[in-house]
């Protein structure tokens, strides 16, 4: 296991219903290393979603990061960390996944593009509850398997949250997106329209 690696990220903001702020960094009341990230780390970003884009199909998973230290009962999984590939550990339980979502949609971010996803009302009320109770904490994106988004909660989510925060190119971006939302028009066809009552807090699929 790696430990003492040195955190650094970059600041996202956008507003919505409420304003919302996601920060990758280091979790906890210590200060944040708030610097741009090198030219070379969002080419290894890319690496990674495209990774996760050459798999069939599409599932995107939301996970707190585990803590340091065992705790009893909490099963784990590593993942390499999209930007500087080192080992990052998330817990199992899925905090948030497509359930209780009703779209992706493609947004500018920098010289770029990032992909976000936009809750129904009760998705929006579970995204709430969950984020609320771990503001400052790291909660990672995994898209088919592939760690691709690692970002600290400032604020409590509601009515959308980001799948990857960019900048991307568009053509990826579209892909990722059009992905997404094959898949949730899949499901309400398949529940006849109607929201899985599936949500958080479920334990993480292995594919």
């Amino acid at each position: 296991m790696v430990t003492g690696a040195r955190r650094t990220g970059a600041r996202l903001a956008w507003a919505g219903a409420i304003a919302v702020a996601l920060a990758c960094g280091r979790s906890g009341d210590r200060p944040e290393a708030e610097r741009p990230l090198p030219d070379s780390l969002p080419v290894v970003r890319l690496t990674a979603l495209d990774s996760a884009l050459a798999r069939p199909g599409i599932t995107v998973e939301y996970h707190w990061e585990a803590p340091d230290t065992a705790v009893p009962g909490l099963e784990v999984t590593s993942y390499a960390h999209p930007a500087t590939g080192l080992e990052i550990r998330l817990a199992d339980t899925v905090a948030f996944d497509l359930d209780g979502v009703v779209a992706a949609e493609v947004r500018p971010a920098g010289p770029g593009h990032m992909v976000v996803l936009r809750t129904s009302m009760p998705g929006g009320e579970r995204l709430l509850h969950v984020t609320t109770w771990h503001q400052r904490e790291r909660i990672g994106v995994v898209v088919n398997g592939h760690l691709v988004t690692l970002a600290v909660v400032r604020t409590p989510l509601t009515n959308m949250l980001p799948v990857i925060d960019g900048p991307i190119p568009l053509d990826q971006a579209r892909v990722l997106s059009e992905r997404i939302n094959e898949r949730l028009r899949a499901q309400s066809a398949d529940s006849g329209g109607q929201a899985s009552p599936a949500g958080p807090g479920a334990r993480a699929g292995r594919s």
